[in-house]
């Protein structure tokens, strides 16, 4: 199977962008866990730099429930909480998109640079 297209990946992303993280550690069988293990995320994170509102919007939403969704995560909270490395976290990195996040940033959409400072806030940055 080659790489997922635009259309692919835009398609699964409204289909599981209210994706909720499940406490199981099957991630094969999980929504987000189809995604990561099908190379979603590099195609999610070049659509963060997207002009269209609505889907840079969409992805926030369905990074934040992959995000959500790795095994550290579920075990006790944001991996910058607990000293942890939230695997989820280090692909989306691998792939520009915490830097495509921070880029949102000082996005002129508030929404959306609410959804970015959460983002980073709860999976990069650690406590003060």
């Amino acid at each position: 199977m080659g790489s997922p297209t635009f259309r692919d990946v835009t398609a699964a992303l409204f289909a599981f962008c209210d994706g909720k993280p499940s406490p199981s550690f099957d991630q094969a069988l999980h929504p987000m866990g189809y995604m990561v293990n099908n190379n979603c995320i590099p195609p999610m994170c070049n659509l963060l730099t997207s002009d269209d509102l609505h889907t840079v919007h969409v992805v926030l939403d369905a990074l934040e429930n992959i995000l959500k969704s790795s095994p550290t995560t579920l075990l006790g909270g944001y991996a910058c909480r607990t000293g942890s490395v939230n695997f989820h976290a280090t692909l989306v990195t691998s792939f520009k998109g915490k830097e495509n996040i921070e880029s949102l940033l000082s996005h002129i959409n508030e929404e959306i640079k609410e959804k970015a400072i959460f983002i980073v806030k709860g999976y990069w940055r650690s406590r003060q």
